[in-house]
Parts: C-alpha cells; sequence; structure tokens
C-alpha cells in the first residue's frame, strides 16, 4: 500500500511538474580549460533569421545561461518585452557584460536547434 501511494504522489508531481511548462527541456553543460558553460532552456525558443536574436519564448518558458560565476535568466515580461535577471538582480536594460551572455547564449541555442 506504501509503495502504491508514493507511486502515485510520483505521478502526481510529475503531472504538476510538467503542467506548468511545455515545449522542450534542454540543458548543455561543458567544463573545459578552467571556463564552466552551462546553457539550459525550457520552452519553446524562437530565433530570429539570422540567429542572432531571441524573438519569443513560450509562456512560462525560460533561458538560463551560465558562464563561470556570471548568469542570465531570460523569462517572459510584460508587453511582449522579456525580462532579463544578471546575477540575481533584475535588469531593464543589459549592460556590456549582459549583452555578451546573452550573445553567448543565442549562439548556443541556434547551436542546439540546428541539430534537431
Amino acid at each position: 500500500m506504501k509503495t502504491k501511494k508514493i507511486a502515485l504522489l510520483s505521478l502526481l508531481f510529475t503531472i504538476v511538474f510538467t503542467a506548468c511548462h511545455t515545449g522542450t527541456h534542454v540543458i548543455v553543460a561543458s567544463d573545459d580549460n578552467n571556463t564552466k558553460i552551462k546553457l539550459e532552456y525550457w520552452g519553446t525558443v524562437v530565433l530570429n533569421s539570422d540567429k542572432t536574436a531571441i524573438t519569443s519564448v513560450s509562456h512560462n518558458g525560460f533561458i538560463d545561461y551560465k558562464k563561470n560565476d556570471d548568469e542570465l535568466r531570460i523569462t517572459n515580461g510584460t508587453n511582449g518585452y522579456f525580462s532579463y535577471e544578471l546575477n540575481g538582480k533584475k535588469a531593464v536594460a543589459l549592460d556590456t557584460e549582459g549583452r555578451v551572455l546573452l550573445a553567448e547564449a543565442i549562439r548556443g541555442i541556434a547551436k542546439v536547434q540546428s541539430r534537431h
């Protein structure tokens, strides 16, 4: 009986967790030459035709890009704009460091999407 309860709770957790996120879940990580990189995104991420900008992220989707101690998170904001969080702080506009991380994240997403 206890096993059935655990299995039921696990199934319920899985349903609830995946109901909030739709689309693709991708994680790409590398650790070489003292450079640690992790790209994770959930949902549908659409890039422009040149693969140089993000045009949309699906509802409840996100992009996380980490390089060593720097981290950029991108989510849907209000009025069709993206919300950015750079190193744990909300950013209305990205500074040079943020724009560099964003460009690297976009290149990583383009590379993943070109494989599929």
